[in-house]
């Protein structure tokens, strides 16, 4: 088991399990090579990488982004160790506060964060429009 940075080499085991997260699949195969770029995409590894999670570190701040574990890995914890390095490498840096958006309806998610100490600080709604031609 072990928690490193993601490579270019990986993207095919990682889009593997995320492409059904949601009921529409997912996003991460859209913003895989920026966040490669940008660095702090971490993978979670048991001989393949298992779980995935993005790290945005500004001034004092962390966000957290793009967690995702293999269904066959859940309930063992591998969120809550992504999200843990991730925030130690930010309190390393000076970082004093953590943020992490998730859906209200991502039960599993918010379960993981409360885990961790997080607390709601606000909720949000999402607006969506599909433009139509006139």
């Amino acid at each position: 088991m072990e928690i490193r940075e993601a490579t270019s080499f990986d993207k095919n085991l990682v889009m593997e399990f995320c492409k059904h997260t949601f009921s529409w699949g997912d996003y991460i195969d859209k913003v895989w090579s920026s966040w490669l770029n940008e660095g702090n995409l971490f993978l979670f590894e048991k001989e393949l990488p298992v779980g995935l999670c993005h790290a945005f570190y500004f001034e004092n701040q962390i966000w957290i982004e793009g967690v995702r574990v293999d269904p066959n890995f859940r309930r063992q914890q591998v969120a809550s160790k992504l999200v843990m390095h991730a925030e130690l490498i930010g309190k390393n840096n000076n970082a004093l506060f953590s943020y992490m958006l998730i859906d209200t309806e991502n039960k599993n998610s918010i379960s993981m964060a409360n885990s961790l100490n997080y607390e709601i600080f606000q909720k949000w709604n999402y607006y969506s429009l599909i433009p139509t031609k006139n």
